[in-house]
């Protein structure tokens, strides 16, 4: 690949009004140098890049010349090595060599592909411990600020920031890059439409704030197995809620064989009972409501089941109170922690876009297996039927390579 790094010294320096003696000053070269570099007789040193691109402002890629496409590939290399290196077992005396490497990675990103559309998966990615860690925040914090300076919509860095950022700057962050609701998009959009008086238009944007509200409210994603810092019963009397909001919202009524599906078919709620549905399964478990606990598992693996056997795209049934809310489920595949490896067939559900969830046996299978963070189904683990369940969670997990 031939390197235009000489035409856009000569081109960037002209922007800057510098001479070719000022650049070298500033490099601490001779002007020769400078010179021959802008002629195409010889290319900087590789230590000198950096400083060069940091006189010109511009990523060192840019500086290079490198096309475009070759930007994105190195990008998301670099995102698949952190995100690798993040998950991977190390042992203790490799700990800080992986952490070097997780800075120097974070340094090219920020450097040199800010604005990469790879880079969603830095910011995606579900370690945030790593990130915020005192080390390396500095040069994450960097990063998204470059970031959101060249894709000031980029509301994956928002929100991760938002989760990571340190307690005394987050006020500030917020302050800067959140969007307060009542000038939003949607919004404004709501404003006009009942000033105008079009209600019709209107309807499916207060039918997608109402699906996001109880989506909120139901969703079990937020909850975690901490036995430090939550009580069993805690844990318990939240799942009981959140399980209760979904049965009001849905117009449905839970059954002793169906307490979590109430003997529906798959419906756009198909990933949140099953998640409600595993950890309902553990609490009961640990309060020694065997019985209770089992029942709940196999209802919840008959559910998953159905949603595994979706393969063309079919409309899931939605709410009455949500009608505008279309949802349509299809057979997918993707690594489920967005590296590089095998793929998994997975059910994605979508609402044209507006929210969506993946169904991956795999992460239930985690959950039933996993020794530790689950230690709350002990009881029931050699149960016959419990090992049943376990056994039909991991015969619907299905890979294959790229």
């Amino acid at each position: 690949m031939k390197l235009s790094i000489g035409e856009n010294i000569r081109r960037l320096r002209r922007q800057k009004d510098l001479t070719q003696e000022q650049l070298a000053d500033r490099l601490g070269v001779t002007y020769q140098s400078v010179s021959r570099w802008e002629t195409g007789s010889a290319y900087p040193d590789m230590e000198l890049l950096p400083a060069i691109s940091e006189i010109f402002s511009v990523p060192v890629d840019e500086l290079l010349g490198i096309p475009e496409g070759e930007k994105e590939k190195r990008a998301e290399e670099l995102c698949d090595e952190f995100c690798r290196l993040q998950s991977a077992d190390m042992p203790k005396e490799k700990e800080n060599e992986r952490f070097e490497r997780l800075a120097e990675i974070v340094v090219e990103l920020r450097r040199d592909y800010s604005a990469c559309d790879a880079v969603w998966k830095f910011w995606m990615s579900g370690f945030d411990q790593i990130l915020k860690d005192k080390r390396l925040m500095p040069e994450v914090r960097l990063f998204a600020e470059e970031r959101l300076e060249r894709r000031p919509y980029s509301t994956d860095v928002i929100e991760k920031m938002a989760i990571i950022e340190d307690e005394d700057r987050i006020e500030a962050f917020l302050k800067r890059y959140a969007t307060p609701y009542d000038i939003g998009r949607d919004a404004l959009l709501m404003r006009r439409y009942m000033q105008r008086n079009e209600p019709d238009k209107a309807t499916p944007l207060q039918n997608q704030k109402l699906f996001e509200i109880i989506d909120d409210a139901v969703n079990s994603r937020a909850m975690y197995l901490n036995l430090n810092s939550r009580t069993l019963e805690h844990c318990f009397a939240e799942n009981t809620a959140r399980l209760g909001i979904l049965h009001a919202f849905a117009e449905e009524t839970p059954t002793p064989e169906h307490p979590i599906t109430c003997g529906k078919g798959v419906d756009y709620w198909a990933e949140s009972r099953i998640e409600i549905g595993i950890r309902r399964s553990c609490y009961l478990a640990s309060m020694d409501r065997r019985d209770e606990a089992l029942t709940v598992l196999e209802d919840v693996v008959s559910l998953l089941e159905d949603v595994m056997k979706i393969t063309d795209k079919v409309e899931l049934e939605t709410s009455r109170f949500t009608p505008t809310v279309k949802w349509t489920a299809e057979e997918s595949w993707y690594n489920p922690n967005s590296q590089p490896g095998p793929l998994e067939r997975n059910i994605f559900i979508d609402s044209s876009g507006n929210c969506c969830f993946c169904v991956y046996p795999s992460q239930y299978l985690y959950m039933l297996t996993a020794e530790r963070g689950w230690e709350w189904f002990d009881p029931i683990r050699n149960e016959p039927r419990y090992k049943a369940c376990v056994k039909r969670v991991e015969n619907l997990v299905e890979t294959r390579t790229e």
